[in-house]
């Protein structure tokens, strides 16, 4: 089959690769009809994330039709189309059964300290993604029980459920939005989109998107957001007159590697041997008074890696006031 498979930084390639099997009892095996690059996957492609090896294959947005299961698997059958979510989980473990599928106690052959996720290093499991033509769904009663309707006709009406709508709206969650806000979403790309459409969803009474790209803001425009460039104005100043000084609720859908993320210029080199900057992409030099500081451009992982991690987690604090 055809698979994008990760060779080394700004080295991906479309390579032939064995046609994935059966392995475990509750495993599937997916034809993808449709699929998606998550903005997770540049950091990846420029060699910002630790822990990806050669012949991996990319992608964890991704959907199809079931084309074969294991002998445990009965939630769904061949035939069925179905929407993967990025996260690797089996659904029965204590995590999973607290709606902490991302900490899955069974899903991280690597690892016990985070959970799995499709394409995405061998931190988080190793597991081929979804960026081929087949790929191995483990866990599949769990992993891939969300069944398409068969109204919907489209993959595109059902894809993003994947892992960007609900990146949108968790922002949206987290940031306790509530009917008769106001709310400001710096970012206007793909998690920006749906963060704005799901402060909607719950309510907001106004969402103003933030952005200097005008295809994006032209995006969130349609969806009832008013718009604000910040090349051209300064939000703060804007947020503060356009509610008397009251402030909004902020749901931060910048991002890595943005724009001003990188400090200096460090050399990468290519497999062809020449040197090339690896934050051209993210030119900073017409930026003024950035408000970040980016002495540490891994930071951001160090700060997920830690809130990540199980020993932070739900019930060893319930254990930590059980003792005291």
């Amino acid at each position: 089959m055809k698979a994008l498979v990760y060779h080394g930084p700004y080295d991906v390639r479309i390579d032939d690769k064995p046609h994935p099997t059966i392995q475990h009892p509750e495993d599937a095996i997916l034809r993808i009809t449709t699929t998606a690059i998550c903005g997770s996957d540049l950091h990846l492609y420029h060699g910002t994330v630790p822990g990806m090896q050669p012949g991996q294959t990319l992608g964890h947005e991704f959907m199809g039709v079931i084309e074969e299961i294991g002998p445990e698997v009965q939630d769904v059958q061949v035939g069925d189309r179905v929407v993967i979510p990025f996260n690797v989980n089996c659904g029965r473990c204590r995590y999973c059964n607290n709606n902490m599928w991302s900490q899955c106690d069974r899903a991280n052959p690597k690892t016990k300290d985070i959970g799995a996720a499709y394409g995405y290093t061998q931190l988080l499991g190793g597991y081929d993604g979804g960026q081929a033509e087949y790929v191995r769904v483990p866990f599949a009663n769990a992993g891939a029980s969300l069944k398409v309707p068969d109204h919907i006709k489209t993959d595109e009406q059902v894809l993003f459920l994947s892992d960007i709508l609900p990146t949108g709206y968790f922002a949206a969650d987290i940031a306790n939005v509530q009917p008769g806000d106001d709310v400001a979403v710096f970012g206007a790309g793909p998690v920006g989109f749906f963060a704005v459409m799901s402060s909607f969803l719950r309510g907001a009474a106004r969402v103003f998107s933030i952005d200097h790209w005008p295809m994006r803001l032209d995006r969130t425009k349609s969806l009832g957001a008013e718009i604000i460039n910040f090349d051209e104005e300064d939000p703060v100043d804007r947020l503060r007159k356009e509610t008397n000084g009251k402030g909004v609720i902020c749901i931060d859908a910048v991002g890595f590697e943005a724009v001003g993320h990188f400090a200096g210029y460090s050399s990468h080199i290519h497999n062809d041997g020449k040197k090339s900057k690896n934050n051209l992409h993210h030119d900073h030099s017409t930026v003024s008074n950035p408000q970040y500081n980016p002495v540490n451009p891994l930071q951001v992982f160090t700060w997920m890696a830690q809130i990540a991690k199980k020993k932070f987690n739900y019930f060893n604090t319930w254990r930590i006031r059980i003792r005291l």
